[in-house]
């Protein structure tokens, strides 16, 4: 029904628009911000329920410094650093409990280094260089 009365409206419109309106109107440049643009500052993503998702710093358009992201519980998930909007630097990720799952880190979006993996009860599980 609303296509129907959409399209009544839009036929009832052109049929009332001069050829001159119609030319000036094509003319018109309509510009819109890029689905891939991110403002520079602070960001900040929330679920539905409220709870922080995602807060990090954004600058010329690419995330920068320590970005971390949250359960729906409020616990941690994953601390990263980037720089220019690549990963490079310390990574954290956590269980739901809280507890850490490993820690590694990132040269130009890539793993290096060693990377130190743990059961979920905090033990020790092993270790993996990159």
């Amino acid at each position: 029904m609303k296509k129907i009365l959409f399209l009544t409206l839009a036929i009832i419109t052109l049929s009332c628009t001069s050829k001159e309106e119609i030319t000036e109107e094509a003319e018109v440049t309509i510009t819109k911000p890029s689905v891939n643009s991110i403002p520079d500052g602070e960001f900040i993503s929330h679920f539905p329920n409220g709870k922080t998702k995602v807060k990090g710093v954004n600058a010329n358009g690419k995330r920068t410094g320590t970005w971390i992201s949250y359960f729906q519980t409020g616990n941690k998930q994953s601390e990263n650093v980037y720089i220019n909007g690549v990963k490079n630097g310390k990574t954290v990720s956590y269980y739901r409990t809280g507890q850490i799952r490993y820690i590694g880190y990132y040269k130009n979006d890539k793993k290096d280094g060693t990377w130190e993996f743990y059961l979920e009860n905090g033990t020790a599980e092993r270790t993996v260089s990159f």
